[in-house]
């Protein structure tokens, strides 16, 4: 959270327009239907402004953001729904939903969200460290 205010405050000083959007962006994670409302405005603007580079970041990360936190969300609701299957009411035409319900509602979620976390910890998050020069958790620069 830091780090977004940091950016925000960062492009607020060197390219007003650029913070609005990364604003605009950041708030599409936080309010449901408002993402897929503006979020073509805001890549749309920051393209017109041939700031394509910022505008491809914005959408790599809210995509990475959509999985990281979306994937344990699905099994979270998915262990739910296996969980209270027989209590949940049912339509009368309602299908089976076959004996494999365990596995593709809750272990195929676990394993591609720990899969997501699992490259995300040990791979992006050293090479974006590496690449801005900053320090790690707990360590500080010399």
């Amino acid at each position: 959270m830091f780090a977004l205010l940091n950016a925000l405050i960062v492009y607020a000083m060197t390219d007003p327009v650029v913070a609005i959007c990364l604003g605009a962006a950041f708030l599409t994670l936080l309010i449901p239907r408002f993402g897929p409302a503006i979020a073509p405005w805001v890549l749309g603007l920051l393209g017109l402004m041939g700031k394509f580079g910022v505008a491809l970041g914005l959408s790599i990360a809210v995509i990475a953001w959509l999985i990281l936190l979306g994937l344990p969300g699905m099994t979270i609701g998915g262990a739910v729904g296996w969980v209270r299957e027989q209590k949940l009411p049912r339509a009368p035409d309602a299908p089976a939903e076959g004996d494999a319900i365990v596995i593709k509602a809750v272990l195929l979620p676990l394993i591609g969200s720990l899969l997501a976390w699992g490259v995300f910890i040990f791979v992006v998050y050293p090479w974006a460290v590496s690449v801005a020069g900053s320090s790690p958790f707990g360590l500080l620069s010399k």
